[in-house]
């Protein structure tokens, strides 16, 4: 592994859970407390819907390149490009304000692990692309991705009100220098 190719494996994971972790604050904020279990319960389905959406993208990549022939460099930096993208404007357009929705109910957790978990499965099929272990870098991001929203909805209250924006923000421009990165430096 180049050192290129480490600085990939650990970074953009840390920046992929950093979403999960701004998505926590922001449901953890403002009105009556969460019921007890209800950050574990969140974070365990955000970690296992990010693993799976890592290994279905990682999957994809595969199926992609086998009718590729070989023409599959551009395909990382564009996928890290678009997240990049996505999550800096996702965290300029988003406004002050309370809950974005009742993080309480099993069926709000799922659709949530579902929307976030889209940006792991772009990631997945850069990663496919890229030749890297799916099983080790899936299983990274899954422990990141549960830490980071744990630690998120239990701590919301205790971070002001921009920190989660301003979060967001950063890890959007952290993947689009990555997906320069991977274009000049592999």
């Amino acid at each position: 592994m180049t050192v290129a190719d480490a600085f990939i494996f650990y970074t953009v994971p840390v920046f992929l859970a950093i979403n999960y972790f701004s998505h926590g604050l922001r449901n953890s904020r403002g009105g009556r407390p969460l019921k007890s279990g209800t950050p574990l319960k969140a974070a365990i389905m955000f970690a296992i819907i990010a693993f799976l959406m890592m290994l279905a993208g990682y999957s994809a990549a595969g199926i992609m390149e086998k009718y590729m022939n070989g023409r599959g460099e551009w395909i990382p930096f564009i996928m890290f490009m678009f997240i990049g993208f996505r999550l800096t404007m996702q965290g300029i357009r988003r406004k002050s304000g309370f809950r974005i929705f009742d993080i309480e109910q099993n069926s709000v957790i799922f659709a949530m692990s579902i929307a976030l978990g889209i940006n792991n499965l772009f990631a997945g099929v850069a990663i496919g692309f890229m030749a890297f272990t799916h099983a080790g870098f899936a299983g990274f991001l899954a422990v990141l991705v549960l830490i980071m929203s744990f630690s998120g909805l239990m701590y919301g209250n205790q971070f002001r009100e921009g920190f989660g924006r301003k979060m967001e923000i950063a890890s959007g421009t952290g993947l689009m220098i990555m997906a320069l990165v991977v274009f000049w430096g592999r």
